[in-house]
């Protein structure tokens, strides 16, 4: 009996599992078809948008994702100063704020570097 419900109970959750996928297909044929307006294609959830504007996107969120790393790497040199100050001569601290403000400056250099390669990059395939 156990064995008769576990079956019925997985025949009816995998009708929910698929009922999206099956009205994905019905909002497809939407957006296919050459009668359908605009406005409509946007309500059935379909994309409108032009390769243009992804490249836009992309390039968006990779020069967000190369602001933030910057503004890390600068955070970095900062508090590596402030340790280097605070070490009060202690070559242990010493050494570690040295080592810090190493890092962050290869970071930042990175970062630089980044920048110029994605803005090469971009401009290559406009």
């Amino acid at each position: 009996m156990k064995k008769l419900m576990v079956a019925v109970m997985l025949m009816f959750s995998s009708l929910f599992v698929f009922m999206p996928v099956m009205a994905a297909d019905t909002f497809n044929a939407a957006c296919d078809d050459p009668n359908v307006d605009a406005d409509a294609k946007k309500l059935a959830g379909c994309d409108t948008r032009t390769d243009g504007e992804y490249g836009k996107i992309a390039q968006n969120l990779i020069n967000l994702a190369i602001s933030i790393i910057g503004i890390v790497a600068v955070i970095v040199i900062v508090m590596a100063g402030q340790r280097y100050i605070v070490s009060n001569g202690d070559p242990g601290k010493t050494k570690q704020a040295k080592d810090m403000l190493m890092w962050g400056l290869i970071g930042l250099v990175i970062t630089v570097l980044s920048v110029v390669i994605v803005n090469f990059v971009i401009a290559s395939l406009q």
